[in-house]
């Protein structure tokens, strides 16, 4: 590594490691717009090998890409402010600010084949003089802090809709509460009126109440309050699920009861429903099964939801649905409900467990059936979890801990690679029970970690932007996340940077390829240290 890379005095080689060291991309050009510093973060963020970039100029028609970007250096460092802020803010392609030191702005760049927002800074190096030595600029990709800032937003907006919720199923429980407890006393009423109604009957045929004759009353009255009874009881029910959506728990009771046995209830309550169409519902119940220790008509209502969402999803005369119990080595016992129906759309995969999102607003969907069903699982220590496709069907797993309660762990898988990002994640979420997040890049998982707080990162070795040991390097020096444990997974087993890896402590490494029984061993294996 040459020693003489940068302009003026600053020439050391402790300053280039610094600079490469940096996971910002990041290059400098000398006062004739000649590259002199090219990180490894900036090739992977722009495809341009380090050897190709330097000793260019920055204007060269290797950069033609990146000509505003180009343009934007070398006004920084020729300190025409005023150029700058007419180009690009008249285009409208840059917001930003001037600074004492240089200006930072926001451009849209075409990186690695995708258009992307960057935010970039720029600044002159200048000597003790103050004469220009030539300029610096680092650049960052903002989406997924954008994507951040959008969740952040979701989430207040989730807590402001919270308390909504508790306020109107406030108000309607009221009025409901009055309901319930009237129709009893209408129907002791009717009952003590009825031989009445029957004498007059006998003794004037004719005769009329409300314009309806006695007869008509004496068969249909009694049906009619059972079915106000029966509306009031829903609607206290919803009223229920929205106040225990808005407190994350829900206030039954708690006792031991069967799970089989809450769907064998659910089912018979789905049976108007189902009625009159073609579809074949299937239940496989392990008979084995030990005690869940909840609310019996809160999973009822659980198990309802999902059976009904499946029926609405089927839109063929073909359509089955599968209901499955058991009991997991792991400790949790699981309720699976799969159909053969449409799928559920990809525009609101993500988001079907907020309350109101929903498809089916035009045959009457209130899109809170999921939200009031995730709360009421998540309050009796369990997850929910679904995998769908378009026009093949969705799977929904409910898991739930029996006998000793396991902690469930939290997973971030991170690789560049989707398939093996999707693989791995696919074999924590149908092997074990866990809750599993992802990253594509070692930026986005330095953020996550930060939200998701994960017991295990899996964590790949080779990746854009920043690699799996300078990951490993941010982990380390927080002190909060000492206790982190890692799994690096990589294909190169003799790669130098390992062992500086296994050096900083819990951190293991399993080499590519391997079977999912060693994969899920050794999961096991750190999870249990």
């Amino acid at each position: 590594m040459e020693q003489e890379t940068y302009p003026g005095s600053a020439t050391s080689l402790f300053l280039q490691w610094a600079i490469e060291a940096i996971p910002v991309p990041t290059l400098m050009i000398d006062r004739a717009m000649v590259i002199r510093c090219w990180n490894p973060a900036i090739e992977h963020s722009t495809g341009v090998e380090r050897l190709d970039a330097l000793g260019r100029c920055i204007d060269s028609e290797l950069f033609l890409p990146w000509l505003e970007m180009v343009r934007f250096v070398e006004w920084v460092m020729q300190g025409y402010a005023e150029n700058i802020r007419e180009r690009f803010s008249r285009r409208n392609l840059v917001q930003g600010r001037i600074h004492p030191e240089g200006w930072e702005c926001e451009l849209p760049l075409r990186l690695m084949g995708e258009d992307r927002d960057v935010e970039l800074y720029a600044a002159p190096i200048r000597d003790g003089g103050g004469s220009v030595l030539g300029a610096i600029l680092t650049m960052r990709d903002v989406g997924e802090r954008k994507h951040l800032i959008d969740q952040l937003l979701h989430a207040q907006k989730m807590e402001t809709l919270g308390t909504l919720i508790a306020g109107v199923a406030h108000e309607i429980n009221n009025p409901v509460n009055l309901l319930l407890y009237n129709l009893p006393l209408f129907e002791k009423l009717w009952k003590d009126i009825l031989p009445e109604l029957s004498n007059c009957a006998a003794s004037d045929p004719d005769r009329r109440f409300g314009g309806l004759p006695v007869h008509f009353l004496v068969n249909n009255v009694p049906t009619l309050i059972s079915d106000m009874n029966l509306a009031a009881t829903r609607i206290a029910k919803i009223v229920s699920g929205l106040k225990s959506y808005s407190r994350f728990s829900d206030a039954g009771e708690r006792v031991p009861f069967d799970l089989n046995q809450a769907v064998e209830n659910a089912l018979r309550l789905a049976q108007s429903t189902l009625r009159g169409r073609k579809i074949t519902l299937k239940a496989e119940l392990n008979p084995e099964l030990p005690s869940l220790v909840g609310n019996l008509h809160s999973i009822e209502q659980v198990i309802l939801n999902l059976v009904i969402n499946a029926a609405q999803a089927i839109d063929h005369a073909e359509g089955r649905i599968h209901l499955q119990t058991d009991v997991r080595s792991d400790g949790y016992m699981v309720l699976t409900v799969s159909d053969n129906g449409k799928g559920i759309d990809p525009a609101i995969a993500g988001r079907i467990f907020d309350p109101f999102v929903t498809n089916k607003q035009n045959s009457g969907g209130t899109g809170l059936g999921l939200s009031v069903s995730f709360n009421i699982v998540q309050s009796h220590g369990g997850i929910i979890r679904f995998k769908t496709q378009q026009e093949v069907g969705t799977t929904f797993q409910v898991l739930f801990p029996v006998g000793e309660k396991r902690p469930i762990h939290r997973i971030l898988v991170v690789d560049d690679d989707p398939l093996i990002r999707d693989l791995l994640a696919d074999i924590l979420l149908s092997q074990r029970s866990c809750k599993i997040e992802e990253a594509s890049n070692g930026i986005e998982a330095c953020i996550r970690i930060g939200t998701f707080r994960p017991d295990l990162l899996v964590l790949d070795l080779f990746m854009p932007e920043m690699n799996g040991l300078e990951v490993c390097r941010v982990i380390r020096n927080d002190p909060e996340l000492a206790n982190l444990k890692i799994l690096v997974v990589t294909g190169h087993s003799a790669h130098g940077s390992l062992d500086e890896i296994r050096r900083m402590g819990k951190t293991d490494v399993l080499f590519k390829p391997f079977d999912i029984q060693e994969f899920l061993k050794k999961v096991d294996n750190i999870l249990a240290e």
